[in-house]
């Protein structure tokens, strides 16, 4: 009898061993928080100079600062591959809904639409931060092919943190962003919404590089309660006492006058 008992107490220990071996495993959130990082905007067709006037917009979508010391932008979708990748110089940083722009060239950007961008990928204005290639992953330029091209962004550990695809490239993309006309953009509209296709993007005929579109939330009306009628009060009219007008009867002596008798 004593090793059946024995055996039970056996089975029974190693299945609370084994639930608590689990428990951490079933108490885990299942699946990742989506990616606050966006490439929200790119112009890859310019009107002037290429890839000169060429520009990558990228939105904080999140609510924490980024630092983006060690993160990459460019359009080498394969490490070890000839297009380009560049990383953000160091002490750089994204802040929550915070928009930046890296242009090609500082002085071609500042050309087109009259500020200066927030980083260059060739030197051209010393005022403006320059990106650094990255050679770990790619050995060639940032040059956006108007035919179709990839644009992505890396994180520290070189996981891709976003990326799109547009023209004839579905890398990332199938069907991939349609191409747009010379002086358009690709937007991505809303900003802060991405479902990993090709519809979170349109043809945008009017440009806005360092602008994005967010929806503005819906006040939530707060119900107020109704006030609860008060009787009006009634006003009661003292009514005014009218004297009754009193006759006075006054006596009225006459003189009595005698007349004698004859």
């Amino acid at each position: 009898m004593s090793s059946g008992k024995d055996l039970r107490n056996t089975i029974l220990l190693g299945l609370l061993i084994l639930s608590l071996l689990l428990l951490p495993r079933l108490s885990s959130p299942i699946g990742a928080s989506p990616p606050t990082l966006l490439i929200s905007e790119v112009l890859y067709d310019a009107l002037g100079k290429e890839p000169d006037e060429e520009w990558i917009e990228i939105y904080n979508a999140g609510a924490t600062t980024i630092d983006l010391s060690n993160y990459k932008v460019g359009d080498e979708e394969e490490q070890g591959k000839g297009e380009g990748m560049l990383q953000f110089p160091a002490d750089s940083s994204i802040n929550p809904g915070q928009v930046i722009v890296v242009a090609n060239k500082a002085t071609a950007f500042f050309d087109a639409w009259g500020f200066n961008p927030d980083y260059e990928m060739v030197a051209s204005d010393e005022d403006v931060p320059d990106m650094i290639p990255y050679t770990a992953w790619a050995s060639g330029r940032v040059e956006l092919s108007n035919s179709g091209d990839e644009v992505l962004i890396l994180d520290d550990d070189d996981a891709i943190v976003d990326a799109m695809s547009y023209g004839n490239k579905t890398t990332y993309f199938d069907p991939p962003c349609p191409g747009v006309a010379a002086g358009h953009s690709l937007e991505r509209s809303p900003a802060n919404v991405d479902t990993d296709t090709a519809a979170d993007w349109i043809d945008q005929e009017f440009p806005n590089p360092g602008s994005v579109t967010v929806p503005t939330p819906t006040a939530t009306a707060t119900p107020t309660s109704t006030p609860t009628p008060t009787d009006t009060p009634t006003l009661t009219v003292t009514p005014t006492v009218t004297p009754t007008p009193t006759t006075v009867i006054s006596r009225v002596y006459l003189p009595l006058v005698l007349k004698g008798f004859d």
